[in-house]
């Protein structure tokens, strides 16, 4: 079993993959359907005819696995840093309401990921262009609400984060 005490430089990686897991999360957003029509929405719509904004947006897969593949390791290592809150554990609540987030998260993570066009793309292989009939189809319009929801317990995990250790971690309490 893999022990809870990485120390302080555990602690700082996990806060490293953190931030670049965010910097992976903003190019998915920044690069999402949603948020090319929020654009437009808000007045922002020549944004999308930037060239490097379209350049970014033909990775938006490529966000996405990376994000993945990141997104993995914080998670290892925050919860090897956190474990399941102890009883005599000063940050326990903290590390709770961390883990409750970051649970919540996963299963955001996982809708919107599962509506979004790069996995439409992958279920193509298997149902041709016949993609958006049946369940799939109202599950595919949820995917701006999903993003939402998402935002919102991606604040409530940074916020219980930054409480826990602030930006960067300098002791071990």
């Amino acid at each position: 079993m893999i022990t809870g005490d990485l120390g302080l430089y555990g602690e700082r990686l996990a806060v490293v993959l953190g931030f670049v897991t965010l910097a992976l999360f903003a190019g998915m957003a920044l690069t999402c359907r949603s948020c090319v029509s929020f654009f437009g929405k808000i007045g922002l719509g020549r944004l999308t005819q930037w060239r490097p904004y379209q350049v970014l947006f033909r990775f938006h897969a490529l966000f996405w696995y990376g994000f993945f593949v990141v997104l993995f390791l914080h998670a290892l290592i925050g919860f090897m840093h956190t474990e399941f809150p102890q009883a005599g554990d000063p940050d326990a609540p903290l590390h709770a309401w961390i883990l409750i987030f970051a649970g919540s998260l996963l299963i955001f993570i996982g809708l919107t990921f599962l509506n979004c066009r790069v996995f439409m793309g992958f279920l193509r292989i298997f149902r041709g262009d016949d993609v958006l009939k049946g369940f799939y189809g109202p599950f595919y319009r949820f995917h701006s609400y999903f993003w939402i929801l998402l935002l919102v317990v991606l604040v409530g995990h940074l916020t219980a984060s930054y409480i826990h250790i602030g930006v960067w971690p300098t002791v071990i309490e």
